[in-house]
Parts: structure tokens; sequence; C-alpha cells
């Protein structure tokens, strides 16, 4: 039973982490759009980004 608990946990957690990486995808390509720069330069901050922020938020929001 404690399987499916931590089956379903993980789940959600590659979800949330999905969700973050197409949004921090799509802000960096709109900034770069703006910028003129590369739209994969722009895909690739977003998402760091967005991942370090998660990251922080994760381990400080507690």
């Amino acid at each position: 039973m404690t399987y499916l608990v931590e089956k379903e946990t993980k789940q959600l957690n590659y979800e949330d982490v999905a969700a973050l990486v197409t949004t921090g995808a799509a802000a960096g390509i709109a900034v770069t759009n703006i910028t003129g720069h590369s739209k994969k330069l722009g895909a690739a901050a977003g998402v760091g980004l967005s991942l370090l922020f998660y990251g922080i938020l994760k381990k400080y929001g507690k």
C-alpha cells in the first residue's frame, strides 16, 4: 500500500516539473522575441530559471 502512495507522489512531482518546464520555456521564448535573441537560448534560460526558482522555493518554502 505504501508503494502506491509513493508512486502517486512521484507522479504528481513529475507533472509539476513538466508544467514548470513548458511554462519556463514559453516565458523565455516570449522574452527573446522581444529582445531579438535566439528562441533556443530563451527556452533554455527560461527552463533553467524556472527550475532554479522551483528548487529554492521547494527547499526554503516549508
